[in-house]
C-alpha cells in the first residue's frame, strides 16, 4: 500500500525526480550520514480511529471504503488502544535499550503520536525529521490527508518539519 513519492505527480527535471533530489540535499544537510553501518527499525502507526471504524467491515467492501471516505476521520488521530499500543512499544523499546541515530516520520497525526507517546525523551542527539514520502497513502482518503504544517508543528515542536512542503497537505483529500 505505500507510495513512493515519484508516483505522486512531483515534477521530473533532468530525468530526476526534483522532489527526491531536493529530499536527499535536505536529508543530507539535516543529518550526515558519517557512520560505515546503519541499523534500521521500522515502526508503523499504531491504530488510529480510522482503523477502528474500518475494522468492522470487510476490507475493500462499500462499508469499508465508505467508512474510511467519512471526513470526521481528517488526518486520523489514534485511538485509546493505539495509544495503549504506543506505550507497549515504549516499555519494548526500553527493555531491548533501542539505540538509534535519527528519527524520521510522516507529517500525518497518527504517526507523529506514535513517535511522540512510543519514544517521548529522545537523546537531545538525535534529530526527528518529519518527511512526507514516508505517508503511507496520498489524499486517496480524509484520513491519509495531513493538516496545515504550521498546525501540526505547535503539537509537536520537537520534530523539524523543514522538509515538508508549508501549509496545507498538496495532496489532500476533499473533506
Amino acid at each position: 500500500d505505500a507510495t513512493s513519492g515519484a508516483e505522486v505527480g512531483q515534477e521530473e527535471k533532468d530525468g530526476q525526480c526534483a522532489s527526491a533530489s531536493k529530499l536527499s540535499h535536505g536529508l543530507a544537510a539535516a543529518y550526515p550520514l558519517g557512520k560505515k553501518r546503519q541499523i534500521l527499525h521500522f515502526v508503523r502507526h499504531a491504530e488510529g480511529f480510522h482503523n477502528l471504524v474500518a475494522l468492522k467491515y470487510t476490507r475493500h467492501s462499500e462499508e469499508y471504503e465508505r467508512a474510511l471516505a467519512d471526513p470526521s476521520y481528517f488526518d486520523a488521530r489514534l485511538s485509546p488502544r493505539g495509544i495503549d499500543q504506543c506505550k507497549q512499544l515504549r516499555e519494548q523499546a526500553i527493555q531491548d535499550s533501542l539505540d538509534y541515530d535519527l528519527i524520521l516520520v510522516s507529517p500525518l497525526a497518527r504517526t507523529l503520536q506514535t513517535l511522540s507517546i512510543a519514544f517521548p525523551n529522545p537523546p537531545p542527539h538525535v534529530p526527528i525529521i518529519a518527511i512526507d514520502i514516508l505517508r503511507e497513502r496520498y489524499g486517496l482518503r480524509p484520513c491519509d490527508s495531513r493538516s496545515d504544517v504550521e498546525a501540526v508543528k505547535q503539537e509537536f515542536p520537537h520534530v523539524n518539519f523543514s522538509l515538508v512542503p508549508p501549509g496545507p497537505d498538496p495532496y489532500i483529500c476533499p473533506r
